[in-house]
């Protein structure tokens, strides 16, 4: 049975979250880039997608020009 908060949990992953950050693999970091979603964290398969194919959060990819650059591993050390 689904309570009240779990349908208020689900409608914030309709209104889309910007996308603010790449991750880089350094070894070879032209190479391997990927968006990571706001919400779950977890990188995008593909840029400019509607939606996070992990967590299914809904992507706003307007300032994703100015998203910052992290490295894989400081990703790895925080969670």
């Amino acid at each position: 049975m689904r309570t009240h908060m779990d349908v208020k949990d689900a409608e914030t992953y309709r209104v889309p979250m910007k996308v603010t950050a790449i991750c880089r693999y350094p070894a070879l970091p032209e190479l391997f880039t990927y968006p990571l979603c706001p919400k779950c964290i977890h990188p995008i398969e593909q840029e400019y997608q509607l939606f996070c194919n992990h967590c299914g959060q809904a992507l706003d990819w307007t300032d994703f020009s100015k998203a910052v650059v992290v490295d894989h591993h400081s990703l790895k050390a925080d969670n």
